[in-house]
């Protein structure tokens, strides 16, 4: 997720790395928990416009589609598994 993330596009959770499992799973949700209380919860429910939609969420929502799709997707993991791996295994 860390090499899609643009700060617009979803949320960061946790720190990057470095912790063991069991601390980073502990840290992992407190900083979830905060996030939903104090980020996306709000974004959400938050300012609306004349049409009663969340401008903002919406925003996030299509920058997700935007920038997330074409990094994680069936077409670019088969594409770089015939190039990475079925090509060379034929040679």
């Amino acid at each position: 997720w860390r090499e899609a993330y643009n700060g617009e596009n979803g949320w960061a959770i946790g720190p990057d790395a470095g912790l063991d499992a069991v601390v980073n799973d502990e840290t992992d949700a407190l900083s979830l928990y905060d996030t939903l209380e104090n980020e996306i919860i709000p974004l959400y429910y938050g300012e609306r416009g004349a049409n009663d939609m969340p401008a903002k969420w919406i925003f996030r929502m299509k920058e997700s589609l935007r920038t997330i799709t074409p990094l994680f997707s069936t077409r670019r993991m088969l594409k770089e598994y015939v190039q990475q791996l079925y090509l060379p295994a034929m040679k």
